[in-house]
């Protein structure tokens, strides 16, 4: 079996409703919750609120092309992006489960990393060799 991926660009610990943060970006999450929702698997409160946009691929897609999809999503409003970026702090995060010893490409262009520095986000990548 090949590897999966999902990738999401993210924003968390902000004060503002979930609302006001997508209107702001102009763009709607695929994923959030409130700060005090319960947890889907731990049931337990979350700490702080949470927005995420993913790229909506496979995730046997490579990891390249679920970034630039993602990029993709968020160029219309990239000014707004860029604006939130300067007072939250955004994430680009990486989650790929490696089976049976599959080595999947982790790398950036430069094309994508400058994108990703203008819009002031970090780079998480976790990987699973499993």
């Amino acid at each position: 079996m090949k590897s999966e991926i999902e990738v999401k660009f993210s924003y968390s610990d902000f004060a503002m409703s979930i609302e006001d943060l997508s209107a702001e970006l102009m763009t709607k999450p695929t994923h959030s919750w409130r700060k005090g929702d319960l947890g889907k698997l731990s049931n337990k409160p979350m700490k702080n609120n949470y927005w995420a946009l993913s790229s909506g691929l496979d995730k046997s897609e490579k990891i390249d092309k679920h970034v630039e999809t993602l990029l993709g999503k968020i160029r219309p409003n990239k000014r707004h992006f860029v604006r939130v970026g300067n007072r939250f702090h955004p994430v680009l995060s990486c989650v790929v489960y490696s089976y049976g010893g599959d080595r999947p490409c982790l790398g950036f262009s430069r094309t994508v990393i400058k994108e990703l520095a203008e819009l002031g986000a970090d780079i998480d990548i976790d990987l699973y060799a499993i």
